[in-house]
């Protein structure tokens, strides 16, 4: 099959065929994410799942930040394929390689000195402690793995093809399940191995992905002549990719309040808590693989100065929007049983009602976080970033009230509830300035063009 070419042609047709490889590639990647989750609750216990479970957000801080870097670095990259500017594409790989090494470096010796801290203020419980951060310090070891894998997935994409990194993630998943399958299912391991397989999968995606994008793309491999330190250039993607980053850490610092609410309440909310949040991640793999084709189409048509065809495309992707969020919210309710089930081996009734509370809570707001990942994704792929980052700091300012509002006199209820506050705040600014950028940008255009 071709790349697909967003510039022309059916957008509807165009966004679903982009986006069912995206949705089959984010699925198993957090089937294998579940699969690590399901050995470790098998063979560790209800105890080192919840050791992992609660670092879910110190790990997203560092590792989110780095995720935000790489998808504004692709997305910058895209928007030079929308030019169709084959020098200017490799000069934007070239610089976004060497602000992802840099980057690496630094987030991995910040994200290890402060691991303790974050620990600390969490309040893990000490008999969780060692396991957690010892998982931390291996997942923060891999870092550059991390950043180069979405990295180079993003790049692809921004050549219209999102069938390869499928199948690399279909091979690097089976690769790491067998390999926790075997490292602590048979041998009994402990819990930090389970880290330790992620990043060595990240780093086969990331020299996969990078030997086929020189292969498949041979006018884009870049040259030592590329690497050229241009002020200019590495601000202007510095300006797209630091904004999502902050974006991304912004988030985690909320959802870290949040979770030094839940660790004092037990093992058991907090394993319940971690199993809800897994299979949330996993129910709504599809409103995020929407989100990425609509970026994607909105970057190329933003590099092509197409802004109308944008505009219509966000409108018409609000009909696969409706689908998405029906799936996700059947999953959730219908399905949460048995997918609470496969997690442990005999869990505790309290477990089982903690996880069902809150997918059950959630899922009446998939809604709004399908909205907000479309256009928060989408404003950010032509270069607006001031307003996604105030709508990450409105998310802080959501989850945060949540925590110290709420969760006092609602106890679990109120942290279920958290996140669909943030979304809330978050979306009321997204969405009108959506259409007020685009229109800006149409009468720059006509104004030009007189």
């Amino acid at each position: 099959m071709k790349d697909v070419n967003f510039l022309k042609g059916n957008i509807l047709k165009l966004l679903f065929i982009f986006m069912l490889p995206v949705v089959i590639s984010n699925l198993i990647n957090q089937l294998y994410s579940l699969m690590d989750t399901i050995v470790i609750g098998q063979f560790l216990g209800k105890r080192a799942l919840a050791a992992v479970g609660t670092t879910g957000p110190i790990v997203f801080l560092v590792i989110g930040f780095a995720q935000g870097i790489a998808t504004g670095l692709g997305l910058k990259v895209t928007q030079s394929i929308g030019k169709k500017d084959i020098s200017q594409v490799k000069q934007s790989i070239a610089i976004s390689f060497l602000i992802g090494i840099t980057l690496s470096i630094v987030l991995t010796i910040l994200g290890i000195v402060t691991a303790p801290y974050l620990l600390n203020f969490m309040k893990v419980p000490d008999y969780l402690y060692h396991d957690s951060y010892t998982y931390i310090l291996v997942v923060y070891a891999g870092i550059t793995s991390t950043v180069f894998s979405i990295l180079l997935v993003s790049i692809l994409q921004g050549f219209g093809n999102s069938r390869f990194p499928l199948i690399v993630m279909i091979l690097t998943s089976i690769f790491n399940v067998i390999l926790d399958v075997v490292l602590i299912g048979v041998l009994k391991l402990p819990v930090f191995v389970s880290g330790l397989t992620n990043v060595l999968a990240q780093t086969a995606s990331f020299i996969l992905c990078y030997i086929y994008l020189n292969k498949k793309y041979k006018e884009y491999k870049i040259l030592k002549s590329d690497f050229v330190v241009d002020q200019k250039k590495i601000k202007k993607h510095l300006v797209m990719g630091l904004p999502m980053a902050f974006q991304f850490s912004i988030t985690a610092i909320g959802v870290m309040v949040v979770q030094s609410f839940l660790n004092p309440l037990g093992e058991n909310a907090i394993s319940g808590f971690s199993i809800g949040s897994k299979i949330e991640t996993l129910v709504v793999q599809p409103m995020v693989a929407l989100g990425v084709a609509v970026s994607t189409f909105a970057a190329q048509n933003f590099g092509a100065k197409q802004y109308t065809r944008i505009r219509k495309g966000i409108n018409l992707s609000l009909v696969i929007l409706l689908g998405t969020t029906f799936i996700a919210t059947i999953f959730s309710t219908v399905f949460s049983q048995p997918l609470i089930r496969m997690f442990i081996s005999n869990p505790t009734e309290e477990v089982i009602t903690y996880a069902t509370k809150y997918l059950t809570t959630i899922s009446w707001y998939y809604i709004i976080l399908n909205i907000l990942f479309v256009y928060r994704m989408t404003l950010q792929a032509i270069g607006e970033q001031v307003i996604p980052t105030l709508g990450g700091v409105m998310e802080l300012i959501g989850r945060i009230s949540a925590a110290y509002l709420l969760i006092p006199s609602l106890g679990y209820y109120g942290i279920s509830l958290a996140s669909p506050i943030a979304w809330i705040c978050a979306v009321c600014i997204l969405v009108p300035r959506m259409y007020h950028y685009l229109h800006k940008k149409n009468k720059e255009l006509i104004v030009l063009a007189v």
